[in-house]
């Protein structure tokens, strides 16, 4: 990852039509694009350290689902027999 051209991307509030609550977006986006084009507030402890290059043509980041495949790593293993 190259630092030179790292941002960071926050999860933000939004408003649903005309309701009183508001729903976290889906999407990380950066606090210039939050505050100017959204007029929202970022979700204070979401900020992520990305690549510029991940954020898509709309300037969002979106997390893709990596599966399963990502637990092989932590399965436990059989126990070996002893040689002794």
């Amino acid at each position: 990852m190259n630092t030179e051209t790292l941002v960071t991307v926050y999860n933000y509030w939004i408003a649903e039509g005309h309701s009183l609550t508001a729903n976290v977006s889906s999407a990380k986006a950066t606090l210039d694009k939050i505050k100017h084009e959204f007029g929202s507030l970022p979700l204070l402890g979401t900020g992520q350290k990305i690549d510029a290059e991940l954020l898509d043509r709309d300037g969002f980041y979106r997390r893709v689902p990596t599966g399963w495949m990502d637990l092989a790593a932590i399965v436990p293993q059989e126990p070996q027999a002893s040689t002794a």
